[in-house]
């Protein structure tokens, strides 16, 4: 995606929203990823203070634990959701990866 913006003349000033083909709530990547590799995962609805002390205890500093507790509980509220926007294929013309074809690429990330 980068190499095509980068190299192809008529994309300078131009502003793309790249996303995948699907929106998938937090239910629903959860649900995928288990069966993808094979081990029950869950989502947990956590208080946002929670959350913080979380990103905190996993050892991100302040303003990160910060910025990703505002960030996720955007994204919970569904403040962040669009439509796919196609943007990939229409500049590159190749699919982007589904949300499956991420966790099978990574699987051994996930299962340790």
């Amino acid at each position: 995606m980068a190499a095509t913006v980068l190299t192809e003349e008529g994309h300078a000033g131009a502003t793309y929203f790249l996303t995948g083909p699907e929106t998938l709530d937090m239910q629903a990547a959860t649900s995928r990823l288990s069966k993808i590799i094979g081990r029950k995962v869950r989502y947990l609805d956590l208080p946002t203070p929670v959350f913080r002390v979380l990103m905190r205890a996993t050892g991100n500093s302040p303003w990160m634990a910060k910025g990703l507790t505002v960030q996720f509980a955007d994204v919970v509220a569904g403040h962040h959701d669009i439509d796919p926007t196609f943007e990939i294929e229409r500049l590159t013309g190749k699919r982007p990866h589904t949300f499956d074809d991420f966790v099978r690429d990574h699987r051994q990330a996930f299962v340790g």
